[in-house]
């Protein structure tokens, strides 16, 4: 069976390459230059669970250092080979990040409570309602109607514009508010 190894020159501590296919009938490898070693990946945890709009994937594998130790524990499942640790840990994003993320969700429910295709239509026939309103001509009960949509969707993006500041105060603060709750959606 191919496996897979990383290839690590270990004066230097420089992984080389870390897609060397070898058959296992080979293993241990024979006539390796004695300044390279050959490690079977070993990944003995899951990837995390974790929202990635708050939270960066890290990636730990040997260090420099520990390459240049070269005093690798034996992989479980090939006990001839020294075992390429793999783990990983989450690291909390910058808070720009996590704003942008918080602005991106209000965006899209607001894009929700009047979408772009209707802006136009609904500000416009709204606007004219209310020329002839505050000019003391009368209105139909469709223009009013139409004032009052308006109205009402303006509460709700200005609902979503208090929730997103409300949130990223939490984020400042050290927080992680659920960002995909409590947007006003149409």
């Amino acid at each position: 069976m191919i496996i897979t190894c990383v290839v690590c020159r270990i004066s230097t501590g420089d992984i080389l390459n870390r897609n060397y296919q070898i058959d296992d009938s080979n293993l241990p490898p024979v006539g390796v230059d004695p300044d390279l070693v050959l490690l079977v990946p070993y990944i003995p945890y899951p990837v995390p669970d974790y929202d990635d709009r708050y939270w960066l994937l890290v990636i730990n594998e040997p260090s420099r250092e520990a390459i240049q130790a070269n005093n690798f524990p034996v992989h479980p499942s090939y006990p001839m080979m020294g075992q390429f640790l793999i783990t990983y840990t989450t690291k909390r994003r910058p808070n720009d990040d996590i704003f942008l993320s918080i602005d991106n969700a209000m965006k899209n429910s607001n894009l929700s409570v009047m979408p772009v295709d209707q802006q136009l239509e609904c500000i416009s026939l709204s606007q004219a309602a209310l020329i002839k309103k505050v000019n003391g001509m009368a209105i139909t009960e469709e223009e009013q109607a139409s004032i009052d949509s308006l109205i009402n969707k303006c509460v709700k993006i200005r609902q979503n514009y208090d929730l997103a500041k409300a949130y990223k105060d939490m984020v400042t603060q050290g927080s992680t508010p659920d960002i995909d709750a409590g947007w006003q959606e149409e």
